[in-house]
């Protein structure tokens, strides 16, 4: 999170409540959110033997639908009956059984998620019937369904409900029913589930069974305690801005333990005993808080620590380069002919007159590179390109063979065969 605008948060809270005089009135301070819950259920972990390898859970085999449940409590404990929002046109009335008393199920034709209309129907049907008399403050998310209504807005002003909305990617930590509702009531909900499931192997979860696994859950995860330490942890009421963990923000501290660091190191340098508070400017970004005298000497001393650190590593590097190029001359004196040669250029090697191993120069380096390409672009010599050249230099040379003629062949094979024939009749 951002620490800025974490404390404009606060700050805009604090404004609120206290013009509206409800900083010691925890009934009228109300948060609503929604969740989603699923037809199916997630089976938990299995216990069996080291190294079994058919290990089995019941489950079932559809993915099943969402279904979205609005929550809303104030910080006094009280909770509003939850609102589900199904998928569909037509409602029944058995979708209804089994649920906490005071719920209700709303039809959604395009999706199960929460809109304008079916925010606007819950503040007229379920919240304004039911929040306590004079102003109230209500606690929720910047999603467009529920700002983005001026009819809803100025229906809200009608009834004294100030719709107080939280900045952005800051829900985690400033939302009560995220903070410490929801993950209870899902856990609950999904092994209320699991146990349907291990009793009745053969049947699936549905809308007409959602009723009673969703009671089931509620009764044990919205209680008193849990609303309560929602609005605590995310401190609300009582107003506490400092409840905050530093984790939460990116690489920041809050104001407060700057200061409180601030005049922790003044004292320790100055030698102020009694620990007095050190002055600091009246704006409250930290660029700011951070400018004391006490903190400006330490930065002083780092830097010039730093700095005296950067030069003895230069001064390491260059003795060990210095090094490096004394040990490659010794191995150099060691070769010999490296000393009767001078190189100028990189590339160009010099010839001294008292030279007796000639190093190669770069015009014979060049035309060996020049035969070496040469060579690996020569294209092959066909077969038949080698056969003629064969003959033209070397068949000369050798005494030719007489060819027999073709009809001595055939002759000699007619004979042949009749003398065979001929001594098989003989015989």
């Amino acid at each position: 999170m951002n620490l800025k605008d974490v404390q404009d948060y606060f700050k805009l809270l604090s404004d609120t409540l206290l013009e509206k005089n409800l900083i010691n009135k925890p009934s009228n301070i109300f948060n609503i959110d929604e969740t989603g819950l699923q037809l199916n259920n997630r089976p938990e972990y299995v216990v069996d033997e080291k190294g079994s390898k058919n290990v089995t859970a019941v489950t079932s085999g559809e993915k099943g639908e969402t279904i979205s449940v609005i929550v809303c409590c104030n910080a006094e404990g009280m909770f509003i009956p939850p609102t589900c929002i199904f998928k569909g046109k037509n409602k029944k009335n058995e979708y209804e059984d089994g649920m906490p008393a005071g719920s209700v199920v709303v039809m959604s034709e395009k999706s199960a998620y929460v809109n304008t209309t079916i925010f606007f129907d819950w503040i007229k049907a379920q919240f304004v019937p039911r929040k306590p008399d004079g102003p109230v403050v209500l606690i929720l998310d910047g999603h467009s369904s529920h700002v983005s209504s001026v009819e809803l807005l100025e229906y809200a002003e009608q009834n004294n409900i100030t719709l107080l909305c939280l900045q952005s990617h800051t829900t985690q930590f400033l939302q009560p029913l995220d903070r410490a509702l929801f993950k209870a009531f899902k856990l609950y909900y999904y092994a209320a589930c699991y146990t349907f499931i291990r009793v009745n192997p053969t049947r699936s979860i549905n809308r007409l069974q959602f009723g009673k696994l969703m009671c089931e859950a509620w009764s044990k995860a919205a209680t008193v305690d849990n609303a309560v330490s929602a609005f605590r942890s995310t401190g609300i009421f009582p107003l506490n801005p400092d409840i905050i963990p530093e984790y939460a923000y990116l690489g920041e501290t809050p104001t407060s333990h700057l200061e409180k660091n601030n005049n922790e190191i003044a004292s320790t340098i100055n030698g102020n005993e009694n620990n007095d508070p050190v002055p600091t400017t009246s704006n409250s970004n930290e660029e700011d808080i951070m400018e004391t005298p006490a903190l400006s000497k330490i930065q002083n001393e780092s830097r010039e620590k730093k700095e005296s650190d950067n030069i003895e590593d230069n001064d390491k590097v260059k003795q060990k380069t210095g090094s490096r190029k004394s040990q490659r001359k010794k191995e150099n004196e060691n070769i010999p002919g490296i000393q009767e040669y001078q190189y100028n250029q990189p590339g160009s090697v010099t010839e001294t007159d008292n030279s007796s191993n000639r190093l190669p120069t770069t015009q014979e380096l060049q035309d060996k590179d020049n035969n070496k390409k040469k060579k690996k672009n020569k294209k092959p010599v066909s077969t038949e390109e080698q056969r003629r050249k064969w003959r033209e230099k070397e068949a000369p040379n050798v005494k030719k063979l007489k060819k027999i003629p073709n009809d001595t062949k055939n002759t000699s094979k007619k004979s042949g065969n009749k003398t065979k024939s001929a001594e098989m009749k003989e015989n």
